[in-house]
């Protein structure tokens, strides 16, 4: 159980084990487990787009912060993460937290925020490299990528994390359990 002052009580989900990819199943192929890490590219504040102001319920003079990162497997980069979240719910998030916590934002959120993430939607589609991401990613720019847009979800399905992921899945997969 998490505790938070003036905000109650809540039951902890995002343990060390199942909390690095709760979402996204980014699988090698031999389905070895990997070493996952993560590196902080940016983090910013900035004021919500009309796109990013209506997946995530706020009004575009709202301030987010803007967070780029590179998680690795193994040492490899795979995944450039961009996340935009709403800057009232994270007060006190600075990049050195972000840091501190190895990247791990879902646990971040819950521990230090009191904000469980319940569920997530997510677009799944292919595109090509871009300059950015082929940099990033170490490919040639317009070699295809899996671009997964997600939006996480907390209670009263309030979203709370908007998040575009461009991985390589050369040696991946993206794997799901459906019932």
């Amino acid at each position: 159980l998490i505790r938070r002052q003036g905000k109650g009580t809540f039951v902890s989900t995002h343990n060390e084990e199942n909390i690095q990819l709760r979402f996204l199943r980014l699988t090698e192929e031999s389905g070895k487990k990997e070493k996952l890490e993560n590196m902080l590219i940016s983090f910013e504040k900035e004021k919500a787009s009309n796109y990013i102001a209506k997946a995530l319920a706020v009004n575009t003079s709202s301030t987010l912060i803007s967070i780029k990162r590179l998680l690795t497997f193994n040492g490899k980069p795979l995944i450039l993460d961009f996340i935009k979240i709403p800057a009232i719910s994270f007060r006190g998030l600075s990049a050195e937290k972000v840091i501190e916590k190895k990247g791990s934002m879902y646990r971040m959120y819950e521990t230090d925020f009191g904000i469980q993430m319940l569920h997530a939607d997510e677009k799944i589609k292919a595109v090509a490299a871009n300059k950015e991401s082929s940099l990033m990613l170490d490919v040639s720019e317009n070699s295809p990528l899996l671009s997964v847009e997600r939006l996480s979800y907390t209670y009263d399905e309030k979203p709370i994390e908007w998040r575009l992921g461009f991985c390589l899945t050369l040696d991946h997969y993206y794997k799901t359990e459906l019932e």
